[in-house]
C-alpha cells in the first residue's frame, strides 16, 4: 500500500482515488478539474485533494456536510464501522445520495464498511 493510500480513505469508506476530483488534480488535468471545481463552486487554489483523514482538504470537506468528521472526532473513532450505533442513521442515508446518471456512488459504504472491520483498510484498498 502506498504510504498516505489511510489518508485517502474516508471515515465513511469513500476512497478519495476514485474520486473525479482527485484524478483529474493528480494527473494535472486542469481544464477539466477547473470545470469540476466551477459546478462546485470551488476556487482553484481551494483545492486540497488528500482525503478527510489528512490535515490538508478542500473547505468544503473539512465540516463534512454528512457530519462523519465531527461524529468521528466526537466519538474518538476513525472510522463508521467503530462506532457503537454502527451503521447509523447517517449513514443510511449516505447510500442513497449522489446518484449520477442514474448511478449511486455511495451504495457500497456500509457493505465496503463491514468488509474492512472484518479484514482491514489495507486488505479493502487492494480488493
Amino acid at each position: 500500500m502506498k504510504p498516505n493510500t489511510q489518508k485517502l480513505v474516508g471515515i465513511c469508506e469513500l476512497y478519495y482515488e476514485t474520486c473525479p476530483s482527485y484524478i483529474t488534480h493528480s494527473e494535472n488535468n486542469i481544464a477539466e478539474l477547473e470545470k469540476r471545481l466551477q459546478e462546485l463552486g470551488i476556487p482553484v487554489e481551494d483545492v486540497h485533494i488528500e482525503g478527510c483523514q489528512s490535515d490538508r482538504m478542500m473547505s468544503i470537506y473539512v465540516d463534512c456536510r454528512r457530519g462523519f468528521r465531527q461524529y468521528a472526532h466526537e466519538y474518538r473513532v476513525t472510522w463508521c464501522f467503530e462506532y457503537t450505533d454502527f451503521p447509523c442513521q447517517w449513514l443510511r442515508g449516505f447510500t442513497n445520495i449522489h446518484i449520477v446518471n442514474g448511478v449511486s456512488y455511495h451504495t457500497q459504504v456500509i457493505n465496503d464498511l463491514q468488509y474492512t472491520k472484518r479484514h482491514s483498510i489495507e486488505v479493502w484498498v487492494e480488493k
